[in-house]
């Protein structure tokens, strides 16, 4: 079993949706990405990366790893982290440390008493387990906090994993109390449940996440502006359209895009709230009427893309 998991998740190449976070972090515009995935893909990607194990204090990388790694492997006895090797788990029993054997051959040589050889493991969080970074990753949730970013986006996942949920209902309760603030759900599944999550989106994007980064027509981080040399030697960049875009079609688009204004809970007091947005921009579409003087702004540009898609 962990050789086929680990020769997918080696071979496995990154999505649209990888490149549109690691354009997000090239760019300085994400402040982090808690992934529950351990296939790696997204820390392979050089904006995207992390640190195994992952420091205590600041600074931290990227990409914090709330599950683990499958290219990751870790000694029960004396914790050292190395690289995966797939032809060291071929049967049932758990491969021996390599380091530990040395280290206990040495002892023995020199007359001293044996302090046992440890065993190998993938560096991830099996189910019931605990992840050896806990104290790091709580510390780390509780500096992004302090940092009041003014969006979040929650992709890909159901949140029926406990510690994953609070996360996310921590992050989107700050972010919702900002005047700018914006939470943004994208998954082909609804939007979880659950008096812990109400009043918790406001923006629902029912569909394929890479589908919605394909519409999004970012410039990948690790390609250049295409231009050309004229004749003085002057770059002339070359403008692209959302209409020259090229979008792979499908027989049957399943983009559903549900702007969400639940009522604030707390009575707003002094002066006028100015209207959030989704994301900056001067073309922008008001939906609905304004409900406990929370409005939600969309952009042109992605009303725009709901049309194409439904279209």
């Amino acid at each position: 079993m962990l050789q086929t998991l680990s020769a997918s998740a080696m071979s496995a190449k990154p999505t649209a949706f990888h490149h549109l976070l690691a354009t997000l972090a090239h760019d300085g515009r994400l402040l982090r990405l808690y992934s529950q995935n351990i296939d790696g893909i997204d820390t392979a990607m050089e904006p995207l990366r992390t640190e195994v194990p992952l420091p205590k204090k600041a600074p931290w990388p990227k990409t914090i790893q709330l599950h683990g790694c499958i290219r990751k492997m870790v000694c029960l006895k004396c914790y050292r982290v190395s690289n995966f090797r797939v032809e060291l788990f071929n049967g049932p029993i758990q491969p021996s440390c390599a380091d530990c054997e040395d280290n206990n051959n040495f002892r023995i040589k020199a007359g001293k008493r044996s302090h046992g050889v440890g065993n190998l493991r993938p560096r991830m969080v099996l189910y019931n387990g605990q992840n050896p970074d806990d104290e790091a990753i709580g510390s780390v949730i509780t500096s992004d906090l302090r940092a009041r970013p003014d969006a979040i986006i929650v992709a890909g996942t159901t949140l029926r994993v406990p510690g994953a949920r609070r996360i996310v209902k921590e992050m989107c309760r700050l972010v919702r109390d900002q005047v700018d603030g914006v939470t943004i759900w994208i998954s082909k599944e609804a939007a979880p449940k659950g008096k812990d999550l109400e009043n918790c989106w406001d923006l629902v994007v029912r569909g394929s996440c890479d589908e919605v980064a394909q519409y999004a027509a970012m410039r990948r981080w690790d390609q250049e502006l295409e231009h050309s040399k004229t004749k003085h030697g002057n770059a002339k960049v070359r403008s692209v359209s959302f209409e020259s875009v090229k979008v792979p079609k499908r027989k049957q688009r399943q983009l559903l895009l549900s702007p969400v204004s639940p009522k604030i809970p707390q009575k707003v007091t002094g002066s006028k709230r100015r209207i959030p947005r989704v994301s900056t921009g001067s073309d922008t579409h008001k939906v609905g009427k304004a409900v406990g003087k929370r409005q939600v702004q969309i952009p042109q540009s992605i009303i725009d893309i709901v049309n194409k898609a439904l279209g």
